[in-house]
């Protein structure tokens, strides 16, 4: 027997009969036993480990076919929504398309300049809509009526500047508006009504409207304004109560005009002011009050001003830079163009207040008007206050008094004269200096006097016995009655007028004694009308409670949701799901046994099995 098929024998039959090479083939090559069954359980190993990666990756593909199928649902299901959604906006309300000189988005228009009136057409969502002209292509819209925004539903934003618009109807504007831009226009006035109801709007931008008239009570709906822009508007005077309704506002833009003086008194109820501008005006002089009392201040301009370089002017050096290298000396002559951070402290003198009347008293008739001046001195020029004979003080700015006006130059102008204006005022003038105070004597002359007289009344009546007739009147019969009226007591109220004088009027009444006659009571009633049963109004039945709109939206934000919802089923599913499987790749040809075998065995540590000997076989 040789010594395969002696190996043959003793081997287990089925791992000989899976062998595919032939010991025959390598002559000298006599593997023991031990070296047999290693071979034999590394082979073993090896293909259990075939199969289970086999079965690995088929339940990995098997997973990747379902996420496959998941994502193919999922698709199926964003289109239906997508299509729903559609069904929806096709069935309701058609908006129209864009004008043909503007350009649209989904929620905005921008028009090109040179429009000759209110474009029309805009779909009624939009929230942002631009028609500006420009400088040299401006817009011919005269006025804003209520037709050419009241279709406008979420408007936020209206950019209208370089538009030749001179007028705005009273209600015209929407009052969702969050930003107004009007500039460059020549708009003639804004009264109360003209930006009323705009309680959302934050910036107001009305610069470039040279001569505009601002009412008092313009801003008074505009509680939540924070950027207030009214520069070159050629203003020579702005009233602090134009500001008193915008508590919050930030920015205020006032370059350009021609202020000389500013009651800097608004910043004491304005206290988030963190901007002003006042560059481009005629001021000379800026008091430390003013601005170094604002809790919020980030930047102020004050470039472009006459500025006289006193020593009222020094605080401004210890502004953050750039703002004291751009206050720039225009008075005296020898610190002309000089910077004011570059001007030693010495060199910025002031002179004391002074005040100098000609004539201590000063004389005017009743209701007529009286101008009372002194001459005034002082650098910087001091600020003039007049006291009345009752303790009223008067200032340039006078907002509580419109009887009398202070002058830039210190002048007071009574304009009629009352009885509480006699008596001894006093002027005074105040500088970083010095305060001086004079007395002046005031008299009203002609004041008229008034004589009230009391008017009485005297009612005699002698008691009898009363007598009541009735009398029922008929057309065939006249009853004869003897009857004495009534006793009336006049009273005549006294009337008080500089030229009138009322008499003393005494009335005596004396009733005969013989009939008195009483007067019959008569009690009004008040009677509330009852409609008859037959004309009772049934009241209406209510109104359906949902409207086709009303469906429409529901059918909309229902699909939308449905279709966030499985977009972040999508996202959560890929971002959890396993990798996807490695593709299989082509099938091998089948390697030789011997090779496989000699590669499962590197160990060169011999392995203790469960066999009896070695040398049982050996």
């Amino acid at each position: 027997m040789t010594y395969y098929e002696e190996y043959q024998k003793q081997s287990r039959g089925k791992w000989a009969s899976r062998t595919r090479f032939n010991l025959r083939s390598l002559p000298l090559y006599q593997p023991s036993e031990g070296h047999i069954l290693k071979l034999e359980r590394n082979y073993c190993e090896a293909t259990a480990k075939f199969d289970i990666q086999k079965k690995v990756n088929e339940n990995e593909r098997t997973e990747f076919k379902e996420e496959l199928n998941l994502l193919k649902m999922l698709e199926i299901k964003c289109a239906i929504v997508i299509s729903c959604v559609l069904i929806v906006v096709s069935f309701g309300k058609v908006e129209s398309s864009c004008p043909t000189s503007c350009q649209c988005s989904n929620v905005s228009a921008i028009c090109t300049p040179g429009l000759t009136s209110f474009p029309s057409g805009f779909p009624s969502h939009f929230t942002a809509l631009r028609l500006s002209g420009t400088f040299s292509s401006r817009n011919q819209i005269p006025s804003i009526e209520s037709s050419h925004l009241n279709s406008f539903q979420k408007l936020e934003r209206l950019y209208m500047a370089f538009s030749n618009v001179e007028s705005i109807t009273s209600g015209s504007l929407p009052t969702t508006l969050i930003t107004l831009d009007l500039s460059f226009n020549k708009i003639g006035e804004i009264a109360q009504n003209t930006l009323k109801g705009l309680t959302r709007l934050k910036v107001l931008n009305l610069s470039g409207n040279n001569g505009t008239e601002l009412q008092l009570s313009a801003f008074n709906d505009l509680g939540r304004l924070t950027e207030l822009y009214l520069a070159e508007m050629d203003l020579k005077k702005l009233d602090k109560r134009l500001l008193d309704s915008l508590p919050i506002l930030k920015v205020l833009d006032l370059h350009g005009n021609k202020l000389k003086q500013l009651d800097w008194s608004f910043t004491k109820t304005l206290t988030n002011l963190a901007y002003i501008d006042i560059s481009g005006n005629i001021f000379t002089e800026l008091s430390n009050s003013s601005i170094m009392t604002l809790p919020h201040i980030k930047s102020i301009h004050l470039n472009d001003n006459d500025w006289k370089c006193t020593c009222a002017l020094d605080w401004v050096k210890v502004l953050p830079s750039p703002i004291p290298e751009s206050v720039t000396c225009s008075t005296p002559e020898t610190l002309k163009y000089m910077s004011i951070v570059n001007v030693p402290s010495s060199q910025l003198s002031c002179v004391p207040a002074s005040v100098s009347c000609s004539s201590t008293s000063s004389t005017g008739k009743y209701h007529t008007s009286l101008n009372i001046s002194c001459t005034f001195g002082g650098d910087p020029f001091p600020e003039v206050i007049w006291t009345k004979p009752g303790g009223t003080e008067l200032k340039y700015y006078n907002y509580d008094n419109p009887n009398y006006e202070v002058s830039e130059t210190g002048v007071l102008t009574i304009k009629s004269l009352d009885v509480d204006d006699d008596g001894q005022w006093t002027v005074q003038a105040n500088n970083v200096k010095k305060q001086n105070v004079v007395n002046m004597q005031v008299t009203v002359t002609d004041i008229p006097t008034t004589t009230t007289t009391t008017t009485t009344t005297t009612t005699t009546t002698t008691p009898t016995t009363t007598t009541r007739t009735t009398t029922t009147p008929t057309t065939t019969s006249t009853p004869t009655t003897t009857t004495t009226p009534p006793t009336t007591t006049t009273t005549t109220p006294s009337t008080t007028t500089p030229t009138t004088t009322t008499e003393k009027i005494t009335t005596t009444s004396t009733a005969k004694p013989t009939t008195t006659t009483t007067g019959k009571q008569t009690t009004a009633k008040t009677t509330t009308p009852v409609p008859p049963a037959g004309n009772q109004t049934t009241p209406k039945p209510a109104e359906g409670m949902f409207s086709m709109n009303t469906i429409y939206m529901m059918v909309a934000a229902a699909g939308g949701s449905a279709f966030i919802t499985s977009m972040i089923c999508l996202v959560i599913h890929c971002c959890t799901r396993k990798k996807k499987p490695p593709p299989m790749s082509e099938k091998k040809p089948k390697q030789d046994l011997f090779d496989t075998v000699r590669n499962l065995t590197p160990r060169r540590t011999r392995r203790v099995h469960n066999i009896g000997s070695y040398e049982h076989y050996e």
